[in-house]
């Protein structure tokens, strides 16, 4: 009994093992939220099942605030394949915004 249990355990863990690491299906996808002045609109692309793009559509908030948001946070977000990332100092409600927008189009993705 000790012996199927065993191989039946190290069957589980080797099928994990193999399972797919895309985490995303591939193509382009969109999300929304609310900002700080209107909405924003995001398009994320998925490429190999991970974010090979984000863009932002529409926004109707400070300038200087969304190039620190393309600057900064977009590639923080595709380096780590998710918007559960940190929101960026100085723009908190924006950039929270933007990570949402992600999440609604990534969570059309999976």
């Amino acid at each position: 009994m000790k012996k199927v249990l065993s191989t039946v355990a190290l069957a589980a863990v080797l099928l994990v093992g193999c399972s797919s690491s895309a985490k995303y299906t591939d193509g382009t996808y969109t999300g929304n939220a609310e900002g700080l002045k209107g909405p924003i609109d995001v398009e994320v692309t998925i490429k190999d099942g991970s974010i090979s793009d984000v863009v932002i559509l529409e926004n109707q908030e400070t300038e200087t605030i969304f190039a620190s948001i393309e600057e900064y946070l977009i590639p923080d977000i595709i380096k780590a394949n998710s918007a559960d990332i940190d929101t960026l100092a100085g723009a908190t409600t924006s950039s929270a915004a933007v990570l949402d927008a992600v999440n609604v189009a990534l969570d059309s993705a999976k």
